[in-house]
């Protein structure tokens, strides 16, 4: 929905900067190599899975099927991560994108799918995984800093 009158002009450098930001921000929030872990790793295909889902141009209801990965990673990290506050977050996340993503049945009206609600439900998501690809567990930052690191992560492990 387009709320403004906007010429095609500025339409397209308005598409162009949003692009330009998420697509920055996307690189921000990636890990260094040095720090990149399994986890690290499904969550930033995750956040480029949503990326790839809002950016297409013909984002139709279907498509919004590419976010079953980024769902998935964020249910294993709601499932298994050890911080429980972090748990039940993520959950709270999840349903929030979940009753976005229902307003798209045919029992609603289209006013609500013109509003977004499934770019709304995306958004959730991507912002729960960069939250989590920030914010890692205590477990996987020590393991992926080196192997002075994994070292240092063995003896608190043996020596509580």
């Amino acid at each position: 929905m387009n709320p403004v009158d906007l010429d095609f002009k500025a339409a397209n450098w308005l598409v162009i900067a949003i692009s330009l930001a998420i697509g920055l921000g996307f690189i921000a929030v990636m890990p260094a190599r040095s720090r990149r872990t399994r986890r690290s790793d499904a969550e930033e295909l995750g956040i480029l899975f949503c990326l790839m889902t809002v950016a297409s141009p013909l984002a139709r209801q279907y498509y919004f099927m590419w976010l079953f990965f980024p769902v998935t990673v964020l249910m294993h990290r709601a499932a298994f991560d050890p911080r429980a506050n972090v748990r039940k977050g993520t959950w709270v996340v999840l349903g929030i994108a979940g009753f976005l993503l229902c307003l798209s049945l045919p029992v609603f009206p289209n006013d609500l799918q013109a509003f977004g609600n499934n770019l709304a439900a995306t958004a959730a998501i991507a912002g729960a995984l960069v939250w989590h690809i920030l914010h890692p567990p205590l477990d996987d930052a020590v393991s992926a800093l080196s192997p002075a690191g994994r070292a240092l992560q063995v003896e608190i492990k043996n020596n509580p």
